[in-house]
């Protein structure tokens, strides 16, 4: 193999480490945009749970006032 040969092969491996490291960066990204995206929808529904839930109580509260 010639100096030229040599250095097309090292700029190929290069190259190949880099694509590689990039999916793997991607499919670590992916998976870390999945676990915030669940806990937002988490937090979400937790929200909703509790302003529904307050607002069936004061609901209740008016219909009890409303009542007297």
């Amino acid at each position: 193999m010639t100096g030229g040969e040599v250095a097309q092969v090292i700029i190929a491996v290069a190259t190949l480490v880099t694509a590689a490291g990039g999916v793997i960066i991607g499919i670590i990204n992916t998976r870390k945009i999945r676990d915030v995206h669940d806990s937002t929808n988490g937090k979400m529904q937790e929200l909703l749970d509790v302003t529904r839930t307050s607002a069936e109580a004061r609901g209740l509260k008016q219909g009890q006032e409303e009542a007297k």
